[in-house]
């Protein structure tokens, strides 16, 4: 983990973090057991990580907050929808789906 792991991840979002670290460790047993499966989810996150480093790529001091905290959110999103493909058996802090995940997308990507 990189030295400003604490002060990068806000203080509200250490909980998530612990679960976070849980789902990993699951997903590496799993993983483990078939490589082929944990491979085809790995691709069906990819495109949302891809446009969330095109996305952040893009930032720039002209960006407004609240598209800035849009981001942020949709990362979080991601997150949780990462836990939802490879630990199923893990609660999710909230629903989330490609669907969902795909509709605020758009909604970051209309915003001036």
């Amino acid at each position: 983990m990189p030295e400003s792991f604490l002060e990068v991840n806000p203080r509200e979002r250490w909980p998530d973090l612990v679960r976070y670290m849980k789902a990993l460790s699951l997903r590496a047993e799993k993983g483990l057991l078939n490589q082929a499966k944990d491979r085809a989810k790995i691709e069906e996150i990819r495109v949302f990580d891809d446009r969330l480093r095109d996305l952040r790529k893009g930032l720039s001091s002209s960006t407004s907050a609240e598209k800035r905290e849009s981001i942020n959110e949709w990362a979080w999103m991601i997150e949780e929808y990462r836990v939802s493909l490879f630990t199923q058996e893990m609660k999710t802090a909230y629903p989330v789906s490609r669907k969902r995940l795909a509709a605020r997308l758009k909604e970051i990507e209309e915003m001036i």
